[in-house]
């Protein structure tokens, strides 16, 4: 007899029951039903079995059938050259040594990367060229302009000078007009023209300040062009003391910080009520800097240097003129 759940054979059908009755139940293929209820009525359900056995028997074939065709079927297909292979660590193999597909790609690719990275580095180079193609030509635009505007002050400013002192006559003709004055000695410069604002601005400008000093005083006052240094190439400096004397400029620039310190420090004890208590603290420690060979000093001596090298062209029709009734000598 079988068991009408699972199918299996059994001689008696005590080993039916006891096969219903164990704890783990049977797998079912033909009857679902409750097994105390398969034990009490089996005979009406073996009939139920016997009429279905038949159709499910046909469908177990056609599985197997359909199972071993399955069986047939390769394991692994390279999806690049559709190579077929048994066992999956042949494919993979393949995949990473083998493939002809995959080494052309490759290959493609590291070029197409190459074409990339040279195209990058074209285009780098031509927008640096560019570049500095841009800056050349601004910077010639630029200082045609600077030069334009500083002719433009020069002719401003000598033409708002038309004043007349006492002592050496020092005579120049611009655009038709003649300016008179005169130039002051070195070191007994007029500065009674300088307020307390400007001053203040000098003051402000912190390491600066003496170079400032020194445009304000030998540049911006005409009558004051008593120090002309064409070139920084010179070894020497001219000075105007009643005639234009040579001096030695490395010595010379240290004298003219150290005076020009004092005269800061005059201004500063003079108006020290109307600065700021930073301000004063600030212009001390800086004006104390000048009296050591410090980094600082040296910076301030070539500035210094600077300012009457690019404003020289403003001082030496001074220079010109003068040097015409008083010969120059060095000392």
């Amino acid at each position: 007899m079988d068991c009408v759940r699972c199918g299996k054979t059994f001689r008696r059908k005590c080993d039916i029951n006891r096969h219903l009755k164990i704890k783990k139940s049977c797998n079912v293929i033909y009857i679902n039903c409750d097994r105390q209820l398969l034990i009490k009525n089996y005979d009406k359900y073996y009939k139920i079995y016997l009429q279905s056995k038949n159709q499910t028997n046909s469908n177990i074939c056609q599985t197997t059938v359909d199972k071993s065709v399955d069986k047939i079927k390769p394991k692994s297909i390279c999806e690049y050259c559709d190579k077929v292979f048994d066992h999956k660590c042949n494919y993979y193999t393949h995949k990473r040594k083998y493939c002809h597909v995959i080494k052309d790609t490759k290959k493609k690719e590291k070029n197409i990367e190459n074409i990339i990275q040279d195209l990058k580095n074209d285009y780098e180079n031509r927008l640096e060229q560019s570049n500095i193609d841009l800056e050349e030509k601004f910077n010639e635009k630029l200082e045609s302009k600077i030069d334009n505007l500083q002719s433009q002050f020069v002719s401003q400013y000598q033409s708002q000078n038309t004043q007349q002192y006492g002592h050496i006559n020092n005579n120049q003709n611009v655009e038709n007009q003649t300016i008179n004055y005169t130039i002051n000695n070195y070191g007994s410069e007029d500065l009674s023209k300088i307020d307390f604002n400007e001053w203040k601005i000098i003051i402000k400008k912190d390491y600066d300040m003496i170079p400032a000093l020194i445009k304000k005083i030998h540049v911006d006052m005409p009558e004051n062009h008593n120090i002309y240094l064409p070139s920084d190439k010179d070894k020497t400096i001219a000075i105007f003391i009643d005639k234009w004397l040579r001096k030695d400029k490395t010595r010379f620039f240290s004298e003219m910080i150290l005076e020009k310190t004092n005269i800061l420090q005059d201004i500063i004890d003079k108006y020290g009520d109307k600065f700021t208590e930073s301000e004063l603290k600030r212009a001390q420690s800086i004006l104390d800097y000048c009296n050591y060979d410090t980094e600082e000093l040296q910076r301030i001596k070539r500035e210094s240097k600077l300012e009457l090298i690019n404003n020289n062209d403003i001082i030496e029709p001074s220079y010109k003129n003068t040097l015409k009734k008083k010969k120059t000598i060095t000392i």
